[in-house]
């Protein structure tokens, strides 16, 4: 579904006050002459999103892609990475224990893994 599409998909639910589209959230009590306020303000901003699309004051973030998976240089950052994540934990080990978190030691496994994987694979 496009941009547009989804726009004139909410703009037709915004009058269907009452009916089981509508959720009684009571964010607005006018929605009867009004309609949905809260698919209102949906279509408002999806409205501003495409036009300022239109007018190029929008980037759009490309998909991700593949293109760094065979970059020679890779495993050297993955290790750069894993090394840096690793001196971060021992100094907070010494200075500041309450500081390390679950997600310190998730953050060192990923890049280990993502490693050895370069590494067996015959990238490195």
């Amino acid at each position: 579904m496009s941009e547009q599409e989804l726009i004139e998909a909410l703009k037709q639910l915004k009058v269907q006050t009452g009916s089981l589209v509508c959720l009684g959230c009571y964010h607005e009590h006018s929605c009867s002459t009004r309609g949905c306020a809260i698919i209102r303000a949906a279509v408002e901003e999806l409205s501003r999103y495409e036009k300022a699309e239109q007018e190029g004051r929008m980037v759009k973030i490309p998909e991700p892609s593949d293109d760094g998976i065979n970059d020679p240089l890779e495993p050297m950052k993955i290790g750069c990475a894993l090394n840096s994540e690793v001196m971060k934990l021992m100094y907070r080990k010494e200075n500041n224990p309450s500081s390390i978190s679950q997600l310190d030691y998730t953050i060192i496994a990923a890049l280990e893994a993502a490693l050895k994987e370069r590494k067996t694979d015959g990238l490195s």
